[in-house]
């Protein structure tokens, strides 16, 4: 199984090589760390239980203070957004490249990334 993390300048981050949109992070202790993103983290059991299969790989946090705490989440190479606060689980459907994603989500915000329920 692939690592979810590496380390970038002394510094813990999401294991991919896309820059995160603005005002998200990519830093996997701001990102709520092992508490989380381990085997047994909050959030893994959490999106496992929607009947998600596969690593769970933490890429991204919303920084915004005025938007509930999303993250950008990728699972068997399809990518998904997870509310930290509500729990709720959505498959991208377009775009459906990472690096689209982050453009998109630049240009035109997360809310508006064409998503479906899991």
């Amino acid at each position: 199984m692939a690592s979810i993390t590496k380390v970038v300048n002394g510094k813990v981050v999401s294991n991919t090589n896309q820059k995160p949109p603005r005002r998200w992070t990519n830093d996997y202790e701001e990102m709520r760390g092992d508490n989380e993103w381990a085997e047994d983290g909050y959030a893994v059991e959490l999106i496992s239980s929607t009947g998600l299969q596969g690593q769970i790989k933490p890429l991204f946090m919303s920084l915004s203070q005025s938007q509930e705490v999303q993250y950008l989440i990728e699972v068997e190479g399809q990518y998904y957004l997870y509310s930290g606060e509500t729990g709720w689980v959505k498959r991208i459907v377009g775009p459906t490249d990472l690096e689209e994603i982050v453009n998109f989500i630049n240009e035109s915000g997360v809310f508006n990334l064409e998503t479906e329920d899991v």
